[in-house]
C-alpha cells in the first residue's frame, strides 16, 4: 500500500483504519505514517494523525521513536487535528522527563484557546 496516496484518496473512518492496520504492522510502514503526519501538507497530515492514533491506541510502542519530533507539532502551524490527535496519544505513552516540560507548557497554551 502507498500510505500517501490512500491518504490522499478517501478521509474515512474505513480508510483510517485500513491505513493503521498496515502502518502498524511494520515499523518501516509506520515511519512513512509518520513522514506523512509530520509534513505541511495540512490534509495528508490530519489525514494521517487519524490513522497514527488507531495504531498507537493498538500497539503504543508504535510512537515512542517519534515522540520528540511529535511533540514539535504542538510548537508549530500546522492543522488543528493533528495538535489534538497528538496531545490525545500522549495519554497512551510513558514520557521522558526531558519531554514533560515542553508538553506542560503545551497543555497550558491551549488553555485560553482550546481548539
Amino acid at each position: 500500500m502507498d500510505i500517501r496516496v490512500a491518504l490522499a484518496t478517501e478521509h474515512s473512518r474505513r480508510n483510517a483504519e485500513r491505513v493503521a492496520a498496515f502502518a502498524g504492522s511494520d515499523p518501516a510502514h509506520f515511519r512513512v505514517l509518520m513522514a506523512c503526519v509530520l509534513e505541511n501538507a495540512p490534509i495528508i497530515a490530519q489525514r494521517a494523525s487519524y490513522s497514527m492514533r488507531i495504531a498507537v491506541e493498538t500497539d503504543p510502542s508504535l510512537i515512542t521513536p517519534y515522540l520528540k519530533e511529535l511533540v514539535t507539532v504542538l510548537d508549530r502551524p500546522s492543522h488543528e487535528a493533528v495538535k489534538r490527535t497528538t496531545l490525545r496519544i500522549l495519554q497512551y505513552c510513558e514520557l521522558p522527563v526531558s519531554l514533560q516540560g515542553k508538553i506542560l507548557t503545551a497543555m497550558f497554551d491551549r488553555i485560553p484557546d482550546p481548539r
